[in-house]
């Protein structure tokens, strides 16, 4: 190549870097985008920072909120940028353990574990863990820890998760954690129901709606709520069970959360039939497809017609049980 078309490639490509530049946004643009909580917002500012070389670690916090903001109707799109946050941060600062860095291990963990790839979440969250310790935040080693119990409640490895919930039962009060230490508390019940030791489980799940009735965490109360109402039905204390099933419905009706309106409709409508109360279990059991219907969620149909099913099928009227 002669020295003249080196040098008007040189220009060419100098030229398209200042030209790339001009068109990246700044420091302040990518916080106005973030402030936002924007999906669209988020991925337009993503699009323009992928042509940034010079913005990465730009790019990687944008992907990073795009999980966090999208991981509860979206988890697929959640994974793709928390795995895409967690291969930037990774390329930038390699094995030096940071905030950042334990931040996408954690997130993607957690992620992957709602997934049910337990596997890889269990992988992530440990060096989340590992990196939390390094750098020592005790109060993100707790939260990484909590999450990693509950994917071990959710593989059926009781043992791993009752020795970090037991040690997490000291360390979040130590540290103050108020909403974390009654956490604790539902995921010792939910594993102490999976066990069949519903009693117990009960004494646990009250010890957390306690420290929620004192603090306002509505989504966490709801959940209490819904734990709570399965460990009563379990032990076949249906009006207990009826009471918390319909205070978690309003809890998540106020929130907005379809799906789980949907879903309690049908643990009600269920508890209804076993207390022999059958007009109104028929009709909250309609009523949770109907809501499964409206926010237009496959799984929560199938649910419900399933329950609908069964319901007919122990009335023994097997022709509706077709349902």
């Amino acid at each position: 190549m002669s020295i003249r078309k080196k040098i008007i490639g040189t220009m060419i490509f100098l030229s398209l870097s200042l030209f790339l530049w001009g068109q990246c946004p700044d420091d302040l643009n990518v916080q106005q985008a973030l402030h936002t909580q924007d999906v669209k917002t988020l991925q337009a500012t993503a699009k323009e920072l992928e042509n940034c070389p010079q913005l990465q670690d730009s790019l990687a916090l944008v992907y990073h909120y795009l999980g966090i903001f999208l991981y509860q109707t979206q988890l697929d799109s959640a994974i793709f940028y928390a795995e895409q946050s967690l291969k930037i941060r990774k390329t930038l600062f390699g094995n030096e353990p940071n905030l950042v860095l334990g931040k996408s291990y954690n997130n993607l963990g957690v992620f992957l574990g709602i997934a049910k790839r337990s596997l890889l979440g269990k992988k992530y969250l440990s060096s989340a863990i590992d990196i939390y310790k390094k750098i020592k935040i005790p109060a993100r080693v707790t939260k990484s820890q909590f999450e990693l119990a509950k994917i071990y409640i959710d593989e059926g490895e009781y043992e791993l998760a009752k020795t970090i919930l037991e040690h997490l039962a000291t360390a979040t009060q130590q540290l103050k954690q108020e909403r974390l230490y009654a956490l604790v508390f539902i995921e010792q019940g939910r594993m102490l129901t999976d066990l069949g030791n519903y009693a117990k489980a009960v004494g646990q799940l009250e010890l957390a709606k306690n420290k929620f009735d004192e603090y306002y965490f509505p989504k966490d109360k709801a959940a209490c709520r819904v734990n709570l109402g399965k460990s009563f039905f379990y032990l076949e204390k249906y009006d207990e069970a009826i009471d918390n099933f319909k205070e978690a419905i309003a809890i998540y009706q106020e929130l907005g959360n379809c799906d789980e309106v949907a879903k309690n409709y049908n643990n009600l409508g269920r508890t209804y039939q076993k207390n022999n109360n059958l007009n109104l279990a028929f009709q909250t059991l309609q009523e949770g497809v109907k809501m499964a219907q409206s926010c237009h969620s496959k799984e929560m149909l199938a649910q419900g017609y399933d329950h609908l099913g069964l319901f007919f099928l122990e009335k023994k009227e097997y022709q509706k049980a077709l349902y």
